[in-house]
């Protein structure tokens, strides 16, 4: 390649079955590649960076990280291998060289891969700004999956017979899998959860006989923060597989309260319950007023019911409203001198 140095006699002299020209040419020839896959990973990088002024989505930022995981340790070993082609030591040593070229790509690709994927997840977790757990549960869970495949497919390209490892490795899954069931349902249950969105952190929800707000998504278990303070810890597959009232789309609360009035009220007063109700309901603030009217007879009053409507997603605005109404009810009916009965029972001697 450089005729120049064979001018020289000492360059002709022979090492290791190589002319030393031969190892001034290939030191010349590394040190050029080295620069020209420095200089190739820059441009490239100094393009997407431009790219991403222009563009919203995260892909180029994720590209850019990507790229950038590739350290130079590798195209010096690139550039290296390239450079001992010009070198004959042997077919052995050619085989060895072969050998160590594909694991350097392979571990390369493995790990440009992963980056990628924790690139990616970390985008998405501060993007949408959801709980992280299932993420990085799920991201792990890639990651493992890319080094099963990335190693399987070496020793395959090694010589390796890999049909018996996989048949093993199938044998130990199901093993695993039976041995961990109810934890992988759980974990499984949990990506349910993060794609599926049925709730978030922050969301008041009610599940079977407990409700609270959501405080954490783990792999395993949601906690949630009851009113009363405790905290209630729930398996994520008993979310998945049970009825989860979400209250956060809530945006207003029906109400139906019902009151009795005694037998002995006035048929005049009686028909003059729903009106007051109506006042009494409209009076509050953000509540509106639907209906209210007999529903039936029991054995102590004439039994009413009311509807209102609570335009609040809060739970102490609906009991605030509530409180009032109830208040206002008590207060009008004894100015008014409506009896409000209770059970009562006579027992004859």
């Amino acid at each position: 390649m450089f005729g120049f140095l064979e001018q020289y006699s000492w360059m002709q002299e022979v090492y290791f079955g190589n002319e030393l020209s031969l190892y001034v040419e290939s030191l010349i020839v590394f040190v050029g590649l080295f620069l020209v896959f420095e200089i190739f990973q820059k441009f490239v990088l100094l393009y997407l960076e431009r790219l991403t002024r222009k563009t919203e989505t995260d892909l180029d930022d994720i590209l850019i990280d990507t790229i950038k995981s590739i350290k130079p340790v590798f195209y010096w070993l690139l550039s290296f291998y390239f450079v001992l082609q010009y070198l004959d030591f042997g077919p052995e040593f050619d085989k060895y060289l072969n050998i160590g070229l594909l694991v350097l790509i392979v571990v390369q690709v493995i790990s440009a891969i992963n980056k990628f994927i924790e690139s990616f997840t970390k985008s998405k977790a501060i993007r949408t700004n959801k709980n992280q757990t299932s993420l990085h549960a799920l991201s792990i869970f890639m990651k493992v999956t890319v080094w099963v495949v990335g190693t399987v497919f070496l020793l395959s390209n090694l010589g390796v017979n890999v049909s018996s490892l996989v048949a093993g490795l199938g044998i130990g899954g199901i093993a695993v899998a039976l041995a961990v069931q109810n934890v992988l349902e759980d974990l499984f249950s949990s990506f349910v959860i993060y794609f599926d969105k049925p709730f978030k952190i922050g969301d008041y929800i009610s599940v079977g006989e407990h409700e609270g707000n959501v405080e954490k998504i783990g792999i395993k278990t949601t906690r949630l923060r009851a009113l009363e303070g405790e905290e209630v810890v729930i398996s994520n597959k008993e979310l998945t597989s049970t009825r989860v009232q979400n209250y956060r789309l809530l945006k207003v609360r029906r109400v139906e309260i019902e009151f009795g009035v005694a037998y002995e009220t006035p048929k005049a007063k009686i028909e003059k319950v729903p009106s007051m109700i109506e006042e009494i309901v409209n009076s509050v603030e953000g509540v509106e007023f639907i209906w209210s009217y007999i529903d039936r007879f029991d054995d102590s009053a004439v039994t009413f019911i009311a509807v209102y409507n609570v335009n609040s997603k809060e739970f102490v605005d609906y009991m605030k409203a509530n409180h009032e109404i109830h208040i206002g009810i008590m207060a009008a009916f004894k100015k008014a001198k409506i009896d409000i009965p209770y059970p009562t029972r006579t027992l004859k001697k």
